[in-house]
């Protein structure tokens, strides 16, 4: 249980605010085509830190997902493949808690 000395006000809590843009919504099968980070750190945006990365998903995109995120496959060729991209994630992301919409679908992605 946590106790008024451990607990962090979330406005004062240094984490990483993730979003990732996808070939659709199916974890097994769907692939990554775009990673946005943002570090914070003491509630500022730690400008040094914060990256979109366009990735390569290498899958044809489906059109009912190019409506959605506009990425479309001639646009993501020859950009990073995902191991590239996920090394400069983690780079940034450290230690820190990750912070997001539906982050449950972007970390199990």
């Amino acid at each position: 249980m946590p106790t008024p000395d451990t607990v962090i006000p979330l406005a004062a809590l240094s984490a990483v605010v993730l979003d990732l843009e996808t070939t659709g919504l199916d974890v097994r099968t769907d692939r990554v085509v775009q990673i946005g980070a943002v570090k914070i750190i003491d509630s500022q945006i730690d400008h040094d830190h914060i990256i979109s990365i366009n990735v390569d998903p290498e899958v044809k995109i489906p059109e009912r997902s190019i409506r959605v995120h506009g990425l479309t496959n001639d646009a993501l060729k020859g950009q990073p493949k995902i191991d590239q991209a996920f090394h400069d994630l983690i780079t940034i992301i450290g230690d820190l808690p990750v912070i997001g919409f539906n982050i449950g679908f972007d970390l199990a992605i």
